[in-house]
């Protein structure tokens, strides 16, 4: 059984590896103070793993500068380690079935890249 999560988060750093790519993502988790206003009383950091067979799906997303806004659906597992000081320590991982940036800029950007009709059958 898995658990399926939908979230939105600010894109930190992205790792490459052999066997795929670790999306780091910073999901602030906010709420109203007395006076009304909104503030972050923690953050979560959550790593998408995207696999090398999937790493062409998401092309689009992995040359993304630091904090760009992503929302992500997937697969949540949760990873209970021990660190190297001996403390323990927990991960979420996501496995993605889809991510999309969500800075509306970046979206309109993506829509007016001219496209390439090199290969188009008409």
């Amino acid at each position: 059984m898995t658990i399926q999560v939908t979230f939105t988060g600010f894109l930190q750093e992205v790792k490459e590896f052999n066997w795929g790519t670790v999306l780091e993502v910073a999901h602030p988790n906010r709420k109203k103070n007395d006076e009304g206003k909104w503030e972050t009383i923690s953050t979560d950091y959550v790593d998408v793993i995207v696999d090398a067979k999937d790493k062409q799906a998401y092309s689009h997303i992995l040359p993304s500068p630091k904090s760009t806004r992503l929302t992500i659906k997937g697969n949540l597992k949760w990873n209970a380690y021990t660190k190297r000081d001996g403390e323990p320590g927990a991960k979420m991982k996501v496995y993605p079935s889809e991510i999309e940036t969500a800075d509306p800029v970046a979206n309109i950007k993506n829509i007016l890249e001219p496209l390439d009709t090199s290969d188009v059958p008409f």
